[in-house]
């Protein structure tokens, strides 16, 4: 996988495609601000901590602490510290569930703030 500018991985277009034959993950378990923050991680920005909150991108809404955390102990994140939490990005897991999300069209609002160059 590429690597982004905080030495973490970053999901590439190519793997955000769900093969066919790869189950799909159970969305319909997740909240709006739990699938905002798994396409938000998508971004080529990412999720960061800034100011004491998660933002994906200039103007983007910011995302709960509390959605991230219960995002991080489901296993569809993985913070990543630099003497506190700085940013997150996804795991095999989150990047499972993004596919799913992509592959149904998400909503519309969130595949509009998506940037996937």
């Amino acid at each position: 996988m590429p690597r982004n500018n905080t030495g973490g991985c970053k999901p590439g277009v190519a793997i955000l495609q769900r093969v066919p034959s790869q189950p799909r993950a159970p969305i319909a378990s997740l909240s709006a601000a739990k699938r905002r923050a798994l396409l938000t991680c998508l971004n080529p920005s990412g999720l960061r901590k800034k100011a004491g909150a998660w933002h994906g991108g200039e103007n983007a809404k910011p995302i709960s602490g509390a959605t991230v955390a219960d995002l991080a102990r489901d296993g569809m994140l993985t913070l990543i510290w630099e003497h506190r939490p700085c940013s997150a990005q996804l795991t095999e897991r989150g990047i499972w569930f993004a596919q799913t999300l992509l592959d149904d069209g998400a909503t519309q609002g969130h595949m509009d703030q998506l940037d996937l160059r």
